[in-house]
């Protein structure tokens, strides 16, 4: 089962700088986040005092990756890796 981790981080050029706005803006991509939890297919975490994190998708196919994090851009930057268990590992 393919699984691929994704390093994101707000980008601070477009977050709002009026405090209502910006918590009007972190509601709006955390409700995103919160959809993309309820439908099983990620992992998802935020580095303490950051605006940087994480998450996993496990299952999906690169498409359907694209797909979930499309709606995110331009306001997140994503590094996106593949990632192997220990047992594909120990095939090679």
């Amino acid at each position: 089962m393919a699984k691929f981790m994704v390093f994101w981080e707000t980008d601070p050029s477009r977050v709002p700088l009026d405090p209502k706005e910006r918590a009007s803006w972190y509601d709006l991509m955390y409700d995103m986040v919160e959809d993309d939890l309820k439908k099983g297919e990620t992992d998802w975490g935020q580095f303490p005092a950051s605006m940087k994190g994480y998450c996993i998708f496990e299952g999906l196919t690169e498409e359907k990756i694209e797909e979930r994090l499309r709606r995110y851009i331009p306001y997140i930057k994503m590094e996106i890796q593949p990632v192997l268990s220990l047992s594909q590992v120990r095939k090679l």
